[in-house]
């Protein structure tokens, strides 16, 4: 049943989303695979070989993908992970690793955490939740219903604020911005 409705709630969050930020050049896709792990190996090659990451070797397949396309090549802004009824305190040691991994890859990628079905978002996903840069609640009951326009907006200007993120850390990365200040600011908004 939970996985069921997270897949509802996955399909129906891509669709809306790519409508929303159809303005910012970006394509967003669910079941998209990223790269986890490359390395060079003793022969000199980078390893995996190949152009497109396949789960299960060296990649996890991620619920959403906010993307660029640059040539042939595809680059990831952002990642939002989707959970429906709340997240043990294995899954989000599970995510956070996931995160921490493809940002080694990324270095620039940005990693939303999406709750639905739930009132707030708890201590332990705070805590074991290290490497997000985002943890959102969205009551999708009320957003199918068309009344739920707060948090959804929340939740799109997040991602329209993460994927120029991404793109400002690969700029000042590549030494193409000047730099005075690099600072990431939490913001927190409280339960009603």
């Amino acid at each position: 049943m939970v996985e069921r409705l997270e897949k509802t709630f996955r399909e129906a969050i891509t669709e809306e989303l790519r409508n929303s930020i159809k303005d910012m050049n970006v394509r967003v896709e669910e079941h998209k695979n990223l790269w986890y792990s490359l390395h060079v190996s003793d022969e000199g090659c980078i390893e995996p070989l190949g152009n497109e990451p396949k789960r299960g070797y060296d990649a996890f397949q991620q619920d959403i993908v906010i993307y660029e396309t640059r040539g042939e090549r595809e680059v990831p802004r952002v990642v939002v992970e989707t959970k429906s009824g709340g997240c043990s305190t294995h899954e989000a040691i599970t995510y956070s690793t996931k995160a921490r991994l493809l940002k080694q890859v990324y270095p620039y990628l940005r990693y939303i955490l999406l709750l639905c079905d739930v009132d707030k978002i708890t201590q332990k996903l705070i805590k074991h939740g290290e490497f997000f840069d985002g943890i959102l609640v969205l009551d999708f009951a009320a957003q199918r219903k068309g009344k739920n326009f707060e948090d959804w907006n929340r939740f799109v200007n997040v991602i329209r604020n993460e994927v120029e993120t991404s793109r400002k850390i690969a700029q000042a990365r590549k030494g193409s911005l000047s730099v005075k200040a690099f600072l990431k600011p939490v913001t927190i908004n409280e339960s009603s």
